[in-house]
């Protein structure tokens, strides 16, 4: 638990007030519109948080893989229901903590209140980017925008995917739809793909 990054320099062993629980692949953790009452870490594995669309469409809120965690903004949130239901995308273990516990450690050591908040700043970051990739009109826009906003993050022409059903959920559009707009772009010379990465074309 320690190498978490929450854990970043952080020399007082903390793992006393978190609960370890394990899941198998598509076990539910929570339900949408369940109470959040903890801030879980993600040891192993990973989480994928979804709910739907009114035509029973599955949408994709967020993927959390291992070494992030969830529940760092509804646990402090007068509303704290989950928007989705939470779920085990893998075999995945999580370190779980109250909120009365977390706030009683974060204000005994200011290196992991920095790690704590920094998390927090960078995935808010993350999450306003999101907003604005599903922002963009069209499924080119939404590929080439997410493609291009990747690519600057991570500094490299090379952007990696999980699979094209995990990026169709992210983007917010169907699967074939996302294969079709594909397709259309490296015929334009603009990418070129397999299965595991998506590269931008000069």
């Amino acid at each position: 638990m320690q190498n978490h990054p929450l854990f970043k320099n952080v020399i007082k062993d903390y793992q006393k007030f978190f609960r370890i629980k394990k899941y198998n692949k598509n076990d539910m953790i929570f339900n949408e519109n369940s109470e959040c009452r903890y801030l879980c870490l993600v040891l192993k594995g990973a989480v994928l948080i979804n709910t739907y669309t009114f035509f029973e469409e599955e949408y994709n809120i967020i993927t959390i893989n291992e070494n992030d965690l969830f529940g760092e903004f509804l646990l402090f949130h007068t509303n704290p229901f989950f928007l989705g239901d939470v779920s085990a995308s893998k075999a995945t273990e999580l370190a779980l903590i109250t909120k009365d516990k977390l706030l009683s450690i974060l204000q005994n050591d200011t290196t992991l209140l920095n790690n704590y908040l920094s998390i927090m700043s960078d995935k808010s970051i993350a999450l306003q980017q999101k907003v604005k990739i599903l922002s963009q009109k069209s499924i080119k826009d939404k590929v080439l925008f997410f493609l291009s906003e990747t690519s600057k993050r991570t500094k490299s022409k090379i952007i990696k995917i999980k699979s094209k059903e995990q990026l169709a959920l992210f983007l917010n559009i169907p699967r074939p739809s996302l294969s079709r707009e594909l397709i259309i772009l490296k015929n334009l010379g603009l990418i070129n793909y397999s299965k595991n990465y998506i590269k931008l074309l000069d």
